[in-house]
């Protein structure tokens, strides 16, 4: 859909993927010439093109992590010592006692 200035406007879809398709539109329109006639396949080539690049770039600032908090921090390094000390306890009845240390650590520091 088009408005009077040429604009690209995207409004059926939602959230991410509107982002994603408004990318994938303006990359691909600054990308061919507008005075140029291509063919059906090449336009179809340049977009896939396009939106194989728009999906990579979105794929590398995916990668970037936030760190850990200190719950994380906590169980990562309690979990191990609660593992070692009681062997037979299953991975989720670990978690809990680990959840519980937590908890009372927390509310001895108030």
């Amino acid at each position: 859909m088009e408005t009077d200035n040429n604009e690209v406007v995207v409004s059926q879809q939602k959230g991410k993927k509107k982002v994603i398709t408004k990318t994938v539109i303006e990359t691909f329109c600054s990308n061919i010439d507008m005075d140029k006639m291509y063919s059906l396949n090449e336009l179809n080539t340049i977009l896939g093109e396009v939106y194989t690049e728009v999906k990579n770039q979105k794929k590398k600032t995916q990668g970037e992590k936030k760190p850990p908090n200190a719950y994380n921090l906590f169980i990562k390094e309690n979990m191990s010592k609660i593992k070692a000390e009681n062997p037979s306890l299953e991975t989720k009845d670990v978690m809990k006692k680990a959840a519980e240390l937590w908890k009372k650590q927390k509310d001895e520091s108030k």
